[in-house]
C-alpha cells in the first residue's frame, strides 16, 4: 500500500501509482533561532535553517485530487497515524532582497504583543534536501529516500494567524527524486504545522516545467473565491493537482 515505482520512462503502461496523492504532515521549526542574539543580527543572515519532521500517508485511487482529505491526528498525537515518517532539513531565504523593503514589510505586520513574528512576515523560498529523508516500503523492506530537488514557496516561515486572507497560509513545492518529478500544494496551520500533498508527474507532463509561481497561480485560481474571499481546503483540491497528464499550453500570468 502506498508503494511507489522507480521506473522513469513515460508511456510504460502503468501510471496507477501516480494516481496516489502522498500527503506529508509535520511540524516545521527554525533550527538555531534561539542562538540569534538580537533582531539586527537576524536580518544580517541571508539563510534561515529549517527542519520539517512528521509522517506521510498515501491517498490511493485519488486521480481526482478533490477526493483526498487531510489526514487526521488521533487523541492529540503529534503525528498522523502512519508507518511512514520523514525528517528533512534545509534553509529558507526571503524573496524580498532589498533590506529596506524587508524592514518595511516587518513594520506593516508588527503586533504589539509579539514583535519577533514580524521578521518572518514576508515570503520565503526554501529547500529541503537534507536530513534523514523519508520512509518508503513495507515492514522490513522499508528504506530511507531523499529528494534530489525539493523547493518550497512559503508565504511565511511561521504561523502568523492571518485568517483575513487565507492565501497567506498556502504553501507550494516542486522537486524530483528517483521516482520522478513532483509538485505539491498545501498550507501552514497553527503550531507551524505544514501539510503538503505531493503528486508525482509523468516526464511529459507540462507541469514539470512550471515554476513555483506558475504552480501557485494555477492552484489559487482553482481554490480561491474572489467574491467571498474564501479558500477551499485542503488546498490541493483543484485541477492543478489531478493526475491526468497536462499538455503544454500558455502559462497563466501571475498577479
Amino acid at each position: 500500500m502506498g508503494t511507489q515505482r522507480s521506473d522513469k520512462t513515460s508511456g510504460d503502461g502503468d501510471s496507477s501509482w501516480r494516481d496516489t496523492l502522498y500527503v506529508w504532515d509535520g511540524i516545521m521549526v527554525e533550527v538555531g533561532w534561539d542562538l540569534v542574539k538580537n533582531k539586527e543580527e537576524t536580518q544580517k543572515s541571508d539563510e534561515i535553517p529549517l527542519n520539517w519532521k512528521g509522517a506521510w500517508v498515501p491517498c490511493e485511487n485519488c486521480a481526482d485530487a478533490k477526493k483526498a482529505e487531510a489526514p487526521k491526528r488521533v487523541g492529540g498525537a503529534l503525528d498522523v497515524e502512519s508507518a511512514h515518517h520523514f525528517e528533512v532539513s534545509g534553509s529558507a531565504k526571503p524573496i524580498v532582497k532589498d533590506t529596506k523593503k524587508v524592514a518595511d514589510a516587518e513594520d506593516e505586520n508588527k503586533t504589539s504583543d509579539d514583535e519577533e513574528n514580524c521578521s518572518t512576515a514576508i515570503p520565503h523560498q526554501a529547500t529541503f534536501t537534507g536530513g534523514d529523508g523519508w520512509d518508503m516500503g513495507e515492514g522490513s523492506d522499508t528504506k530511507k529516500y531523499k529528494d534530489e530537488v525539493h523547493e518550497l514557496l512559503l508565504s511565511n516561515i511561521k504561523w502568523m494567524g492571518n485568517m483575513r486572507d487565507q492565501r497567506d497560509n498556502l504553501v507550494f513545492a516542486k522537486g524530483t527524486n528517483e521516482f520522478g518529478p513532483f509538485i505539491s500544494a498545501g498550507w501552514m496551520r497553527p503550531g507551524c504545522r505544514l501539510t503538503l500533498a505531493r503528486r508525482y508527474l509523468d516526464e511529459s507532463d507540462a507541469r514539470v516545467k512550471w515554476t513555483l509561481d506558475d504552480l501557485k497561480n494555477n492552484v489559487i485560481s482553482g481554490i480561491f473565491d474572489k467574491d467571498s474571499g474564501d479558500v477551499c481546503t485542503p488546498p490541493w483540491k483543484c485541477d492543478a493537482l489531478h493526475s491526468d497528464v497536462q499538455q503544454p499550453g500558455k502559462r497563466k500570468k501571475v498577479d
